[in-house]
């Protein structure tokens, strides 16, 4: 473990240190670690007893304090533990002991885990996982928030001549034609190997003649009459980079195993550069240049480093990655072995208790808290530990100034100017409030509404919190609201008509009502029928077509129905035309 990690390893057992008396902790082995005046305590430089950090003779700093012996009430008693200031508030002989250690930092991927330390006097999210190279795994390895961004992976089946992974990095080392091919990862799984090229069965009197079963020997077998031109790399790499081809020599009608001048592809390597050595088109296109990785010899956020060239090696090196700013992210960005120095969470705005909780444009950082100081108890009209009050338990803070929590105070502009009256520290209107109605605390009943200083049932006459008055014989009070009396509310709340019209007596049909004949409260004459909406006598229905009433059971021209007439020589029986000899 790197003493990176061992010092987050140790603050996530437990904030110890009050950084306000030891403002440039950092971790050590030893007091030869530390810078003069310290020495090195459970793991950090520690201002040494009687000293200041400027000479042996310096006395106390101001918030020093004298270790209490176990169980000893520190300030005069047990109380609530408070983080990260470096005391034992509960008397549990633990100090700054946190409730859950595990924390979300904020940061994608694995990174997105972290623990809560203690960093500049109050508590913090610290990242516990650096980026790791990415894999294919459906995690976010390297925390840059993409999942498996991985470029395909070189492959080969592992059961066929032809390319060989030495040492499983994925660096395959092929020989005559053949060559790797490329695994995709799809859903944290490495596809199937799809592009290589295998062995085929060697083919004699190709130009150039190749190593087409990637034995290495090139046209083995075959027969010759003359010297011939040879390259035993993959096809469409000769004459690319560094690969040029050579000849083989034919003697006595046998060639030569050897060809003479060639230089096939070779692995792209730091001890070449400048150079296409795996003869691909690209230059010192180097397999995993520029992957990430942990440089284990650097700290903080320089072990996020990447694999590069370093001297005339030809393997890869892990570089660290350069330092940066310091910023509030639980992280040692500038790699000086501290985390987020510079930041007072206890009364930066912008990382106010906690890295990037950025107080709003009316709030105020006191104590690690957003406040606001024209309303907060705690810290009235300033933070508490600028000078600001801490009201009363009978008091409210009322535009940053304490002030009797039973009256108006300062807290609003004058009632009375607004024509309200103060009740318990607010200005209502006891004309129409109902918890203050006519008087402070008259709170109104269930169904009722505050009118006129009144309590009074929700009624046509005061409906609603607005007390309207509803017009009569046309609207209703319904739910606190005057609606209009019609089909939707048929001269009560809850009654609607769904058919018909609404009429002084509810819901009536027009169209065969003879006390609603046509119209609301058209009544027909004694003894007469209401049909379509007019009144006819009794046995005769209304004939649109001539505006009259008919008797369509005996009206031979109107037999049945509104203007059937009957032929000659019959008669209209009961609304069915029949020959009149026949008799009805």
């Amino acid at each position: 473990m790197s003493r990176y990690n061992t010092l987050l390893a140790l603050l996530a057992v437990g904030c110890t240190v009050d950084p306000t008396v030891h403002p440039s902790f950092r971790d050590c082995v030893g007091d030869a670690d530390c810078d003069p005046g310290q020495v090195c305590d459970r793991g950090f430089c520690l201002l040494a007893q009687g000293t200041d950090g400027g000479g042996a003779d310096a006395g106390p700093g101001p918030d020093a304090a004298e270790p209490l012996d176990a169980g000893e009430p520190m300030d005069g008693g047990c109380g609530v533990e408070v983080l990260c200031n470096g005391r034992d508030d509960d008397c549990d002989d633990t100090i700054d002991e946190f409730t859950t250690t595990s924390c979300e930092t904020g940061s994608p991927g694995i990174c997105g885990d972290g623990t809560y330390v203690c960093s500049g006097g109050a508590p913090v999210c610290a990242g516990s996982t650096l980026p790791q190279p990415e894999a294919c795994n459906g995690l976010d390895d390297d925390c840059d928030d993409a999942v498996d961004e991985l470029a395909p992976v070189r492959c080969y089946p592992s059961t066929m001549l032809g390319c060989v992974d030495s040492d499983g990095d994925g660096d395959f080392e092929c020989a005559g034609t053949c060559a790797a091919g490329r695994s995709t990862c799809a859903g944290g799984t490495l596809g199937a190997c799809e592009g290589f090229v295998g062995p085929v069965d060697e083919a004699c009197g190709a130009t150039p003649a190749a190593d087409d079963d990637c034995d290495g020997v090139i046209d083995e077998g075959c027969g010759c009459s003359a010297d011939q031109a040879c390259y035993g790399g993959p096809a469409g790499t000769q004459g690319v980079g560094a690969c040029v081809g050579g000849t083989q020599t034919c003697t006595a009608g046998e060639l030569d195993p050897a060809c003479a001048g060639q230089v096939v592809p070779s692995m792209e390597t730091c001890a070449n550069p400048m150079v296409d050595d795996d003869c691909d088109g690209v230059i010192d296109d180097i397999p995993r240049e520029g992957d990430p990785c942990t440089a284990t010899e650097a700290v903080g956020q320089c072990q996020l480093g990447h694999l590069g060239c370093a001297g005339m090696g030809p393997a890869l090196s892990c570089l660290p990655a350069p330092a940066t700013e310091e910023r509030c992210d639980g992280n040692d960005n500038d790699c000086d072995r501290s985390v987020d120095e510079g930041f007072d969470l206890s009364n930066d705005e912008l990382n106010c208790g906690a890295c990037g909780n950025a107080c709003g444009s009316d709030e105020t950082c006191c104590g690690g808290s957003c406040v606001d100081t024209r309303s907060s108890a705690g810290h009235c009209g300033a933070c508490a530990t600028d000078g600001g009050a801490t009201c009363g338990g009978s008091e409210v803070c009322c535009n940053g100034s304490c002030a009797d929590a039973l009256s108006c105070g300062t807290c609003m502009d004058d009632c009375g100017a607004m024509g309200r009256d103060c009740c318990r520290g607010s200005c209502v209107d006891q004309q129409t409030d109902e918890a203050n109605c006519g008087a402070c605390g008259n709170v109104c009943g269930a169904g009722q509404v505050c009118c006129g200083g009144a309590c009074v049932g929700s009624d046509a006459s005061h409906c609603g919190q607005g007390c309207g008055v509803c017009t009569p014989g046309s609207e209703l009070c319904c739910s606190g609201s005057c609606v209009t009396i019609g089909n939707m509310y048929c001269n009560a709340c809850g009654v609607s008509c769904s058919t018909g019209e609404c009429c002084d007596s509810g819901c009536v049909d027009l169209e065969d009502d003879p006390l609603n004949c046509g119209a609301c409260g058209r009544t027909c004459p004694g003894g007469q029928i209401c049909s379509d909406g007019n009144c006819c006598p009794s046995g005769q229905a209304w004939c649109a077509a001539q505006g009259q009433c008919r008797d369509f059971a005996n009206d031979a021209n109107n037999c049945g129905s509104c203007g059937r007439t009957c032929p000659a020589l019959n008669a209209c029986c009961g609304g069915v035309c029949r020959l009149a000899s026949l008799g009805c």
